[in-house]
């Protein structure tokens, strides 16, 4: 498995999305999803090569594009690393 790492928009991202259910829901429910869906990505972090990006700027610029849950995950794998750049909500990826 590759070493995964964020972006800082990526990051802000999982942050807020956490904070969101946390405060909508019972206490620890945004941790919980956090470590969910972070358990999920480390199934995409393997040293393969994944297609393209639908998204034609995403893919100019070499992502990969996965979807989780309601969530797109837009990565590149480098060397060593699975690198998330953006998550972003599917409604909102066209």
């Amino acid at each position: 498995m590759l070493e995964i790492e964020y972006s800082i928009l990526a990051k802000r991202t999982l942050t807020n999305i956490a904070l969101f259910i946390e405060q909508t829901n019972t206490k620890g429910a945004g941790s919980r999803w956090k470590n969910k869906f972070l358990n999920k990505v480390k199934k995409y972090a393997k040293p393969i090569q994944y297609a393209p990006c639908r998204h034609k700027v995403y893919a100019n610029y070499g992502f990969s594009c996965v979807a989780i849950d309601s969530w797109i995950i837009i990565f590149k794998v480098e060397k060593n690393s699975f690198y998330i750049h953006q998550i972003l909500f599917a409604a909102a990826y066209n």
